[in-house]
C-alpha cells in the first residue's frame, strides 16, 4: 500500500516504513495514515486505499481527483473506539 519514488530503495517512504517498527514496540498504534498516494498507477490498475494488518488499520487518504467536475468531493472518515480504528470513503455532494 506505501509506496516508493522512483527506483531508488531510500527516501522518505523507505524511512518511514524502517521507523514503524521502532514506532510499535514503545506505542500502540491503531492507525496509520498516509497522502498523497495516488490510486491509480502509472502501470496500470489501482491502489488499495484501506488495509488493515495485525489489528493496524493503514489508511491512503489521497484520492484524484479530490473535487469531481460535478463538484462532489471525497473526504475520509476515521473513528476509533480505543481499541479498533474504522474508516470510511465519504463522499459529500456540493
Amino acid at each position: 500500500m506505501m509506496g516508493r519514488r522512483g527506483k531508488q530503495p531510500e527516501g522518505p517512504r523507505a524511512s518511514f516504513k524502517q521507523l514503524l517498527p521502532f514506532i510499535f514496540e514503545h506505542k500502540r498504534v491503531l492507525a496509520v495514515v498516509a497522502g498523497h498516494m495516488h490510486h491509480r498507477l502509472k502501470g496500470g490498475g489501482e491502489r488499495k486505499w484501506l488495509v488493515e494488518s495485525d489489528g493496524v488499520l493503514y489508511v491512503n487518504a489521497a484520492r484524484v481527483p479530490r473535487i469531481e467536475k460535478s463538484g462532489q468531493r471525497y473526504h475520509v472518515c476515521l473513528e476509533t473506539d480505543g481499541e479498533r480504528a474504522r474508516a470510511e470513503l465519504v463522499a459529500v455532494s456540493p
